[in-house]
């Protein structure tokens, strides 16, 4: 890597791409500097993360519109979470008249569960060392992102990740519950973070919702090229 002067960068016609670190805040980037120049960390030791990967899915009733994640004006009537180290995935669905009838009572989901993971590992979308954990069913929004974010807080995730995670699901959960708790940012806090604060960083229309102990790694980012924004050079 290339050491200039800044004299010399100033003059040099130079795309921000091709800066390395240039997308990262300075207080994580130097936390990263000390890390790797620490002589007593364990960086080359094996050490297992517990990824979280989630998706959440919106109920619009076909309003003919992607819902965004800064109005937040639909429901949130399912979350899927996966712990890499549990190997485990657990939902969160919310029964709403639409589907309230057709959905098993609650003495039936256990059989629903050994079902759905017989067909899951059949088809190939999960493997036989993976398990459905469980499948919560709730009648109340508020309560469904609560017991998801217990849930999460539970697993204590080294990264939280998902496609496009870092700009629509954990956005869309940030002002969903702020709508439904009237703007209360001490409430939203409480459910999202153990500190109890969470930033929000705005790039032109969209924000970025960062919750202290929960890096984000979004999978969209990552697999994209620099140019379109992405991280892969």
């Amino acid at each position: 890597m290339q050491t200039i002067t800044f004299e010399d960068f100033k003059g040099m016609n130079i795309n921000p791409y091709q800066v390395y670190s240039l997308d990262l805040d300075y207080q994580q980037y130097y936390s990263i500097q000390n890390y790797l120049k620490n002589e007593t960390d364990t960086i080359d030791a094996n050490q297992l993360l517990n990824i979280l990967f989630m998706d959440i899915e919106v109920y619009t009733a076909n309003a003919g519109m992607f819902p965004k994640p800064e109005l937040a004006k639909f429901p949130i009537n399912a979350i899927t979470i996966y712990s890499s180290l549990e190997k485990s995935f657990n939902s969160f669905i919310l029964l709403q008249h639409s589907n309230i009838n057709a959905f098993p009572e609650k003495n039936e989901i256990p059989k629903l569960i050994d079902d759905m993971t017989k067909s899951l590992i059949d088809e190939k979308y999960m493997l036989s060392t993976e398990k459905l954990e469980s499948i919560n069913v709730f009648t109340n929004e508020i309560d469904l992102l609560k017991a998801c974010w217990n849930h999460i807080k539970e697993l204590d995730p080294s990264i939280i990740s998902g496609w496009n995670c870092d700009r629509f699901d954990i956005p869309y959960i940030y002002f969903r519950l702020s709508n439904l708790l009237n703007k209360n940012e001490n409430e939203i806090g409480k459910i999202l973070s153990q500190f109890g604060k969470i930033k929000i960083d705005k790039f032109g229309n969209e924000f970025i919702v960062k919750i202290p102990e929960y890096p984000v790694l979004d999978l969209l980012y990552a697999y994209k090229t620099r140019d379109d924004g992405g991280l892969v050079i």
